[in-house]
């Protein structure tokens, strides 16, 4: 029977030796023991059973009167399936062959806690065939796969009875997405994953409170058997947390996977691998010669930005990492979502002569605020620009240009992010004294002279970074109706919009504001402008009934 672990102990793990912490041993039901029983959410991120060398014998259809199964799944673990790995099976002739395995829908209906198809232990359930002794074919690394989700199976697979498919060609490896701290109303939905080389769809549920006693919280986790070096579209129906785990337990290192985050709101997103963050210079692809999206050969942790697609795009490695194996934790991806104003607009330089530098510098200066808070995301020429639509331009017809303004003074990274992870931090210290540790919930000070909350819980987003980013976007409007921008850049200047991160309202999909002229020839603004010329601030408020975050795991083409 595969193994279930919940935070509450079954023997002698909660620390008090003796008698104390020996578990009931009176059965509630026949062949039920107490501790077989939902009494607990998950309490491991990741655990694997080995089967090596076992043999199976007498087992039947008709089993005095019953049927027996050689091996089938616990009834009561609901939360999630851990990878259960087969190598050397010996069936003996005893064995029948609808006798084998039974990972199918259960018949069991008197359990207080029953394993039904909605959930992630029953949806996620595969058998890992190592050496090909467990399905009986010359493949290595194949899967059984519970009948209650198809589409985790291929249309190579062959079903067996009820109970599974039958799948030799099919690796899958463990992974989880984790969302840390936040909010604790926070409900997320439902995560799908679609895997666009067969168009199959599953879904992650994570925990279910109401199936079972869960005496503490559950953590807002979602579980998937994915393939390497195939494409994956991870769907989440919510706004997104403000930080992101996440972990792919698979110790081959050459599988590559690489993560494409549809984002439905402007962010600036920073990448650390376990717990350090990686360098623009080194892992930002973007910022090569030529630009480009990260490639399935490029470093762990390798990402770029597309403002365009509104992507973000981060590649994933299995292997081992600083000697800590993937298995184990080893090499995991910390994202953090920062609010931004992203800024669209064409300039009237040509290409060959445009100085990004200059640009930042500039607008910097009109802003008052620090240029290393300012990120150009995107530079076309208007000819590439025109292309795309179908238009020819001259080539130096002027500069297509995106840049991000990110929110002032973010706070450190909660030291609780990294040390919830399990990664040992640097020179034998804790996560606490590297980075500091967020405040809880209720502890707040409280500003002396206004009586205002003057302490904000690191996990969540800033209000008072998002009431700055708002003045920013008064200033620019400011300057784009006087030509104060357009004077700064010594250039005309045509804004196309002006769009900020709205986390305030979760139903919101983005707050865009863009500038609107019933004449398109007056976007282009001048110094001095003329009376009658000035551009119209229009502010338009999208409301989505949900926002949606999509992750495309993606593999190198041959």
């Amino acid at each position: 029977m595969t193994h279930m672990i919940n935070k509450i102990p079954k023997l002698c793990e909660a620390g008090k030796p003796g008698p104390a912490c020996r578990p009931p041993t009176l059965p509630l039901k026949l062949c039920v023991m107490p501790w077989e029983h939902r009494i607990g959410s998950l309490g491991s991120r990741y655990s694997e059973a080995h089967w090596d060398g076992i043999t199976f014998g007498h087992f039947a259809a008709d089993d005095c009167g019953r049927p027996s199964i050689s091996f089938t799944y616990n009834p009561t673990n609901v939360d999630t399936a851990f990878p259960q790995l087969f190598s050397e099976v010996n069936w003996l002739p005893s064995v029948e062959a609808t006798a084998r395995m039974w990972i199918g829908e259960s018949s069991i209906t008197h359990n207080k806690v029953r394993l039904t198809g909605d959930l992630d232990g029953a949806n996620q359930m595969t058998l890992t065939d190592v050496d090909g002794t467990l399905l009986g074919s010359s493949q290595a690394d194949g899967s059984l796969v519970t009948v209650y989700n198809p589409g985790l199976a291929e249309q190579s697979c062959t079903e067996f009875g009820s109970s599974y498919y039958s799948c030799p060609d099919l690796r899958l490896r463990y992974m989880t997405w984790e969302a840390v701290g936040g909010p604790s109303h926070r409900v997320l939905s439902k995560f799908k994953a679609w895997r666009a080389s067969d168009d199959r769809s599953t879904w992650s549920t994570g925990p279910r409170p109401d199936k079972g006693c869960i005496p503490d919280e559950a953590e807002q986790d979602r579980n998937w058997k994915i393939r390497p070096n195939d494409m994956y579209n991870l769907t989440m129906f919510t706004s997104p947390p403000k930080h992101h785990r996440l972990f792919w337990f698979n110790d081959n290192q050459d599988d590559s996977i690489r993560l494409d985050i549809f984002l439905t709101q402007p962010f600036r997103l920073e990448v650390y691998v376990d717990g350090a963050l990686m360098p623009e210079d080194s892992y930002d692809t973007a910022k090569l010669e030529p630009p480009r999206l990260p490639e399935l050969s490029d470093a762990h942790g390798s990402y770029a930005f597309d403002p365009h697609a509104r992507r973000f795009y981060v590649i994933m490695k299995g292997g081992v990492f600083g000697g800590r194996a993937a298995t184990r934790g080893g090499g995991f991806i910390l994202l953090r979502l920062l609010q931004v104003v992203q800024i669209s607009m064409t300039v009237a330089v040509p290409f060959s002569t445009f100085d990004g530098d200059a640009v930042i510098n500039n607008v910097a200066t009109l802003l008052q605020i620090d240029p290393s808070r300012i990120k150009i995301v995107s530079v076309q020429s208007r000819a590439e620009v025109a292309a795309q639509g179908g238009r020819l331009l001259q080539a130096d017809d002027g500069v297509s240009l995106i840049f991000q303004i990110v929110e002032p003074n973010p706070e450190p990274v909660p030291g609780e992010a990294f040390s919830e992870s399990g990664a040992p931090p640097p020179n034998g210290s804790s996560w606490e004294d590297v980075i500091p540790a967020a405040p809880e919930s209720n502890e707040t000070s409280q500003n002396q002279t206004t009586g205002e909350d003057s302490t904000e819980n690191a996990f969540e987003y800033s209000e008072q970074g998002l009431e700055e980013l708002a003045t920013l976007v008064q200033v620019l409007q400011n300057a784009s109706e006087t030509g104060a921008l357009s004077q700064a850049l010594n250039a005309d200047v045509i804004i196309e919009s002006i769009e900020l991160t709205d986390t305030t309202q979760p139903e919101a999909g983005r707050l865009k504001e863009s500038l609107i002229c019933n004449d398109p020839r007056r976007l282009r603004l001048h110094a001095p402008v003329r009376s009658g010329s000035l551009a119209r601030l229009s502010l338009f408020l999208s409301l989505f009934i949900s926002r949606s975050l999509s992750v495309i795991v993606s593999r190198e083409l041959p």
